[in-house]
């Protein structure tokens, strides 16, 4: 079955719009899908550069991974305590891991799940990680916030439409949050 039979048939249940503005919809739902998967690797690649300076001042000032780790944690955040505890047991003694083994300690969500592997992890991982320490400011923790809800917005919608209205609107807030990753 090719793509335009199953527009077509997805179709049959959106008969009160023509057919070019029901693909146009699509379109832009999977547009709106890869700009999330672009903002990831974006955002990826900002944290790094974050937690990588992290780990650069706390080796050259002789800071122990556990106290180094509580001091950057957001008691704040959602899932604080949970994220405290998972930093008094964690095994790294060292900065010399890679990033994303002191970064997953704050990615911790409300059902106690930890994204092991970095290529598993989505936007969503990410934003947790961001919103649960203190090395972001908090025009980017309330920035990450707003991209958490769009995601979620994203990625539970009841259907796979997204009109060019709302399509704008939304690449205006993922835009702005951009813009802070360049500053």
């Amino acid at each position: 079955m090719n793509s335009t039979k199953v527009l077509e048939e997805y179709h049959k249940f959106y008969g009160t719009v023509t057919f070019v503005e029901f693909r146009q919809n699509c379109d832009n739902h999977a547009s709106m899908g890869l700009k999330l998967h672009v903002v990831r690797e974006k955002f990826k690649l900002y944290i790094e550069s974050r937690y990588e300076a992290y780990k650069r001042t706390c080796r050259s000032n002789f800071v122990e991974v556990v106290a180094g780790l509580r001091s950057v944690s957001n008691p704040q955040s959602p899932n604080g305590a949970s994220i405290q505890k998972l930093i008094d047991r964690t095994r790294l003694t060292h900065w010399y891991e890679n990033w994303w083994q002191y970064a997953k300690l704050f990615s911790k969500t409300e059902g106690n799940f930890v994204e092991y592997h970095i290529d598993d992890a989505d936007l969503s991982t990410f934003l947790h990680s961001v919103m649960s320490c203190t090395l972001f400011s908090s025009n980017f923790t309330t920035k990450a916030y707003a991209i958490i809800r769009l995601r979620n917005a994203y990625s539970h919608a009841p259907t796979y439409q997204t009109n060019t209205e709302r399509l704008n609107k939304l690449f205006l807030i993922i835009q702005e949050f951009e813009e802070l990753l360049i500053h």
